[in-house]
Order: C-alpha cells, then sequence, then structure tokens
C-alpha cells in the first residue's frame, strides 16, 4: 500500500525545507514584507518587540512606512508606555520616498493633535525637525529612548539627541495617543 505518490512526496519534502527555511525568522517580526528582530538593545536594557504597524497616509491608505516598537516590557496601553521611563525603540523602516518637508509637516501635525501645551517643548520640536532629512525606500529612521532623552538615528547616522521627559513623552503620543497617524498604525505597534 502506497502512502505517498511522487507528488505527494514532493510536496512534502517542500513543506519540509520550507518549515526549516523559516526557522532562522522565528525570531523575528515582519509585517508587509519588512522583517524586523524580536530584540534589542538600548544603551544596556534589553527590549523586545511590542508589534509592528504600517503608516497609511491618504485616503487612498498609501503606505509609507513599516513601524516597530520596542519596549523592555510588552504593553498594549499607550498613554502608559509614553509616559513610563523604561527604554524604548521605535523603527521606521520605509516603503515609500518622503521628501524632508513632508516628515516636517507630519511630525507637527502629529504634536498638534496630541500635544495640549506645544510651546513647553516648541524648542525640542524644533530640534527634531532641523534632524530630519529626505527618506529614500528600504532606508530607515531609530529613535532610542533611554532616561530623559531620544537618540536621533537617520539612514544609520547619529543626528543628535533631545533631552527633556515632556517632549519623549509627547514624541511617543504622536504615534500612542488619541490621534494617531491611523488606527491600524497604533493598534499594530501596540501588539493588537
Amino acid at each position: 500500500m502506497k502512502f505517498f505518490t511522487r507528488s505527494g512526496l514532493i510536496l512534502l519534502a517542500a513543506c519540509i525545507a520550507i518549515s526549516m527555511l523559516q526557522a532562522p525568522w522565528a525570531a523575528c517580526g515582519i509585517l508587509d514584507n519588512i522583517t524586523m528582530p524580536e530584540t534589542a538593545t538600548v544603551g544596556e536594557k534589553a527590549l523586545v518587540l511590542n508589534g509592528m504597524g504600517t503608516r497609511k497616509a491618504t485616503f487612498l491608505k498609501i503606505k509609507v512606512y513599516v513601524m516597530g516598537l520596542y519596549l523592555e516590557e510588552k504593553s498594549h496601553d499607550g498613554p502608559a508606555i509614553a509616559a513610563s521611563e523604561q527604554a524604548k525603540r521605535i523603527v521606521m523602516h520605509f516603503v515609500r520616498a518622503v521628501a524632508e518637508s513632508d516628515l516636517q509637516d507630519a511630525w507637527q501635525e502629529g504634536f498638534e493633535k496630541n500635544t495640549t501645551n506645544l510651546d513647553a517643548i516648541s524648542k525640542q520640536v524644533h530640534q527634531f525637525h532641523e534632524m530630519q532629512a529626505s527618506m529614500d525606500v528600504g532606508e530607515q529612521m531609530v529613535l532610542d529612548f533611554l532616561d530623559d532623552t531620544v537618540t536621533v538615528t537617520i539612514k544609520g547616522e547619529v543626528k543628535g539627541t533631545i533631552t527633556g521627559r515632556e517632549f519623549l513623552e509627547k514624541l511617543l503620543l504622536i504615534w500612542l495617543g488619541s490621534e494617531p497617524p491611523n488606527q491600524d498604525l497604533k493598534e499594530g505597534v501596540l501588539g493588537k
């Protein structure tokens, strides 16, 4: 009695080969064909991937970047994450080219929608805008939050650090606050 036909054996072998090839990816997050590692280190703090989401723009829902949020401990509470003193990392992997001025406008809109007193952090917001650069497909922007500073790395180059607990919280609320760029992005990075 035959258990497998020749084509069945080929299919079984292909499935085994695919599962073996996927084993190294088991420690990664994948969204919209973008892969991010499950862990990261900021300072000496070990972080885990909390979730991934895609930034979509306009009513056409054009994909702009895939974002990963790393935390010391996973959480689904956006405001609590923003207010916490734990180390954090945001990775934005761009899937569409974006001009520097468009990024600055988007950040400004995010601050205005999620901040009641923008004057209190205006100096830091200006610093953040000055660090921006046009992004091409495949390039990354990384924000590392440690103690009371955020380090901005764009295209693998550290652009500088910005200090101030209130600014850090408001920066995180762009994505985790009551008015994120799109709800799917917020829910994704919160691991929902």
